[in-house]
């Protein structure tokens, strides 16, 4: 009788670790659950954000563009108030050729 109660015990221990082992397993496979799920959402973040860097790299070139156009207004400028300044030094001239004129009459 008394390796039947040993026996007994012996199984019922090992039932316990059975179970135990099973709980374990079972939050085990919930932990596995919630990383699928986090996976899962950083995989969806990683597409908002390629969608993101392409919108942001079409910025970028629009604004290389912009600043493309706005140099060229630069150089036009540049070249328009070279001629002004020609032009300026002509009148001073004509305004000195004038004062002579002046000088010469009076």
């Amino acid at each position: 009788m008394r390796c039947w109660s040993y026996g007994e015990r012996g199984f019922r221990s090992r039932r316990e670790s059975v179970g135990a082992m099973e709980k374990e397993v079972l939050d085990l496979e919930g932990n596995v659950e919630a990383m699928e799920k986090e996976v899962a959402d950083l995989g969806g973040n990683i597409g908002s954000m390629e969608k993101e860097v392409t919108y942001l790299k079409g910025a970028i070139v629009a604004i290389e563009k912009e600043v493309a156009s706005l140099q060229g207004d630069v150089v036009a400028m540049e070249e328009e108030a070279a001629c002004l300044e020609g032009d300026v030094v002509a009148m001073e001239e004509e305004v000195a050729n004038l004062e002579g004129d002046v000088i010469e009459v009076e």
